[in-house]
């Protein structure tokens, strides 16, 4: 939590990795923790075991665009709250050129930009939370996938508007290999690192005590 907490802090965007074997509640974590934050716009991926790079490509595009459209719902709620229902422009989609990876991540850089954009013009106190989860499925169909992916940050989000995107997935050699220890890459650009692990006994009880 307190690595999450400093990446918060960042006035600028922030790529964080998040680690552990299945099961272990990395993805609890994050959607736990963003659900209570009412600070918070989160869209969310969700990389696919064995599926080809143009079919997970296309599921990315419709589910961020479901974000969108649950956004817009949000935002004309919070503007007929105060009376200003005149005020609502409804955050327009983006079209994905083609279904490799650098087109998703442009079409998704232009989506974050254009909900910060109504996030500002309505004065919503909202930060944007990208949330790629199991990337390594996504990767295991695609060569060099963290090299591209790193250079699809430099092109996309490096510099730009303050956004927190959050690297996760199960197969920790993967993540430590590619990302956490590589030599380049996105380890340069991976600011933060989160690797879970069990409880250990102690840990346990100590836990269930405050609990308990």
């Amino acid at each position: 939590l307190d690595t999450l907490k400093l990446a918060e802090s960042s006035t600028e965007s922030t790529m964080i990795a998040v680690y552990g074997r299945r099961r272990i509640g990395k993805t609890f974590l994050i959607d736990e923790y963003f659900r209570d934050e009412s600070g918070y716009f989160f869209i969310k991926n969700v990389g696919i075991k064995n599926e080809p790079t143009e079919n997970q490509v296309k599921a990315f595009f419709s589910d961020v665009n479901k974000d969108v459209d649950k956004f817009n719902k949000e935002l004309k709620a919070i503007l007929e709250s105060k009376g200003k229902n005149e005020s609502f422009k409804e955050v327009e989609k983006e079209k994905l050129a083609d279904t490799t990876w650098e087109d998703f991540f442009s079409f998704l850089s232009k989506t974050m930009d254009n909900l910060h954009i109504a996030i500002q013009q309505n004065n919503l106190a909202r930060e944007i939370v990208y949330f790629f989860d199991e990337v390594p499925f996504a990767a295991e169909q695609t060569n060099n996938f963290a090299n591209r992916l790193a250079a699809i940050w430099e092109k996309n989000f490096n510099g730009k508007r303050k956004h927190l995107f959050i690297l996760c997935g199960s197969a920790a050699s993967w993540m430590i290999q590619e990302i956490v220890n590589a030599t380049g890459g996105l380890n340069s650009r991976c600011r933060h690192k989160i690797p879970l692990r069990p409880f250990i006994y102690r840990e346990m009880t100590e836990y269930l005590k405050k609990k308990y």
